[in-house]
């Protein structure tokens, strides 16, 4: 396996786990709202949480 085929390897994963927390955390969300839907405004609190607990796990 090349390095740039391991890098994408890698970043393939990282957003694989960013997207699965996202749509975990989305989904708690719609349970603790009570509504099957949300709105796009509380989706992206969802993705800048998630932006922000990842960031802080990196440093």
């Amino acid at each position: 396996m090349g390095t740039s085929s391991m890098a994408l390897s890698v970043l393939e994963g990282m957003m694989t786990d960013m997207l699965e927390g996202i749509a975990e955390e989305v989904e708690r969300m719609s349970k603790y709202s009570g509504n099957i839907t949300l709105s796009s405004r509380k989706i992206q609190d969802v993705v800048q949480g998630e932006t922000h607990e990842t960031t802080m796990l990196e440093s």
